[in-house]
């Protein structure tokens, strides 16, 4: 939520204020679901059954687990990111890392029903492009978590990775990193390139590009037929 203030536009988010017209104009809001992070150990995902939205919830278990959302681009500069959770009795901890540094201990507030939901916001600093956000069990028991809010300025544009050699699911993987799209994939023969690794692509590696925009790729299918 935006306010004004003497002159001045403040951004509202579940209690921080950052003050300036520029992050406050431009922020959205983009919603990441915790059972959708791309890496997560220890934790159990689950469905609907205590109100979560989205398609369920992730549950901490013992002190070490984590979640990790490996796809957030963002612009450069100040975040807030909300979470959304629950926890019926307090003590338990989580250690917040913002591409692998960490950042903040977070507490979470006892909720007192594993069918109310409460939100923790925490304000960080994002790097422009992809950024890791993990959160880490630190007490013996953790919370559950619905979703992660990434309140930021939206990365515009960004540059489009060298896959040249990559196998084409790890080419695609990065494409989609970089706020791209995986355009067309051709084959074709090659004597130099294992089959099934990219040849070339098409915008090459190291051009910026808007966001969205396409990326095809020709792949090997390996050493000519002989004869």
């Amino acid at each position: 939520m935006n306010k004004r203030r003497n002159g001045m536009i403040f951004l509202v988010v579940a209690g921080l204020v950052f003050a300036g017209a520029s992050f406050a104009d431009s922020v959205t809001d983009v919603i990441y679901e915790a059972e959708n992070a791309e890496a997560m150990e220890g934790v159990t995902s689950k469905g609907l059954d205590t109100g979560a939205l989205g398609t369920g919830y992730v549950d901490f278990g013992s002190s070490g687990c984590y979640i990790r959302w490996n796809r957030i681009l963002s612009d450069a500069g100040e975040a807030v990111l909300t979470f959304r959770y629950t926890t019926k009795s307090g003590g338990r901890h989580t250690v917040l890392f913002v591409n692998g540094s960490q950042v903040e201990a977070i507490a979470w507030k006892e909720m007192g029903s594993w069918t109310v939901w409460g939100t923790n916001a925490v304000k960080v600093t994002l790097k422009k492009g992809n950024n890791t956000i993990e959160l880490r069990q630190s007490s013996a028991e953790g919370p559950n978590i619905d979703q992660m809010t990434v309140s930021s300025k939206p990365i515009t544009h960004n540059s489009v990775p060298d896959l040249t050699g990559f196998s084409q699911a790890d080419a695609e993987s990065n494409i989609i990193s970089a706020g791209m799209a995986v355009g067309t994939v051709f084959t074709e023969e090659s004597g130099t390139v294992e089959a099934g690794r990219v040849i070339r692509q098409s915008p090459t590696g190291g051009l910026t590009l808007p966001i969205g925009s396409k990326i095809d790729l020709v792949v090997s299918r390996g050493m000519p037929a002989v004869g």
